[in-house]
Parts: C-alpha cells; structure tokens; sequence
C-alpha cells in the first residue's frame, strides 16, 4: 500500500537496510588496507633490522590480506633469499 507521501514503508526500511549494509562492507574494506599497510611496514623494519624471521611472517601474513600485491611476494622471496645468504 502506497501512502500519501509516495513511500511505503516496506522501501523505507530496506532503502535503510541497504544504506547500512554498503556503510558496513565499505568500513571493512578500509580495515583491511590498513591492516594491509601496517603489515607491509612492520616487515620493512624487521627486514631493515635484520630480524628475517620476523619480516617474514608479516610478509606472508600481507599476502593472506592481498594476494595480488606484487611488493607482499617480492618482499617475501627478498627475506627467504637474506635468510639463505645469512646462514
């Protein structure tokens, strides 16, 4: 049933339903690249610091965030190869 002002309620609700959901899946997204970046960074100064152990597992652990990035494997594959040479 249509009121007078041309809305039902039914739309109402789920126009607001929608508009939460898109907030909710749009935060998401923003933790995930920030969890992403801060990942990359702390391996870069582990890397920096020669612990490679510990570069290591937050590469791999950027690459379960983003498996596309290109820097996550080259930064990996570079921390395995200073792990052998440094042994």
């Amino acid at each position: 049933m249509i009121n007078k002002g041309g809305c039902t309620l039914e739309i109402v609700i789920t126009l607001v339903v929608f508009i939460v959901l898109a907030i909710g899946v749009m935060y998401e997204i923003d933790i995930e690249k920030d969890r992403y970046g801060h990942t990359m960074r702390k391996g870069e100064y582990y890397f920096d610091n020669q612990k490679y152990e510990e570069a290591l597992k937050c590469y791999e652990y950027a690459i379960e965030l983003d498996s596309t990035s290109p820097a996550a494997y080259y930064l990996f594959q570079k921390t395995l190869q200073s792990i052998q040479n440094s042994q």
